[in-house]
């Protein structure tokens, strides 16, 4: 968890291509594809190397910025907002 409204879950292992993701209750939307699940259950959940799977709750408001590849590396703007449904 980072905080209370983002569920990052990384692959640790070699040759692994999906793994079980334990959702909190709530309302939780993977992050890339929108879907919805419902909190207080485990789920299964590819798990490419190139895409970390990430989960946000419902009513979250998640800031974006431009992507990088090290803090500094450029100004941090335009940052948004992204709202995620309930």
């Amino acid at each position: 968890m980072v905080g209370s409204d983002l569920l990052l879950a990384p692959v640790l292992k070699p040759d692994v291509t999906e793994r079980l993701v334990y959702l909190p209750e709530g309302v939780w939307y993977d992050y890339w594809t929108n879907k919805k699940y419902e909190g207080g259950t485990r789920i299964r959940v590819a798990a490419p190397l190139e895409t970390v799977p990430i989960f946000v709750r419902g009513g979250a408001i998640i800031p974006v910025g431009p992507e990088m590849n090290f803090v500094g590396e450029k100004p941090a703007d335009p940052i948004s907002l992204r709202s995620i449904r309930r």
